[in-house]
């Protein structure tokens, strides 16, 4: 094997193996300005975790799919369980939260599991095909 085909072995091994960490670390940046704007506005805190999810499951979406070397089936699922997770465990704990008699600030936090969950309910019904659509425009 020569060299420059080597370095791009690795390079995509790396992609392979950083994608979805990369594309989660990413997507708080915009989740944050989100949930920072809905807090500056004097919208509600619930609101401002919804917001959060809003901004969070689009932006992991695109940063996953620009990282991904390759866009086939393992990757659309990865990206579709991966969301649906998050989206999940949030909600859940919300939810598990209220069950206990947390303070009412915990029990918000199921709010920002409810866009991921719903997104990747949406995505995981469109086809592979017109998945290309996004990772052109990456």
């Amino acid at each position: 094997m020569s060299d420059p085909e080597q370095k791009n072995t690795v390079f995509e091994l790396v992609r392979w193996v950083l994608y979805l960490p990369v594309a989660f670390f990413a997507s708080l940046i915009p989740a944050a300005i989100g949930f920072f704007i809905a807090g500056k506005t004097g919208l509600s805190e619930w609101s401002g975790f919804l917001i959060f999810g809003l901004f969070f499951a689009p932006s992991f979406l695109l940063v996953a799919l620009y990282m991904a070397p390759r866009l086939n089936p393992f990757t659309k699922w990865s990206i579709v369980v991966s969301l649906f997770l998050f989206g999940f465990v949030h909600f859940l704990a919300g939810y598990i939260s209220k069950i206990k008699g947390f303070d009412d600030s915990i029990i918000v936090l199921g709010y920002t599991g409810v866009a991921p969950f719903i997104i990747s309910v949406i995505i995981a019904f469109i086809p592979l095909q017109k998945w290309m659509i996004l990772k052109k425009v990456n």
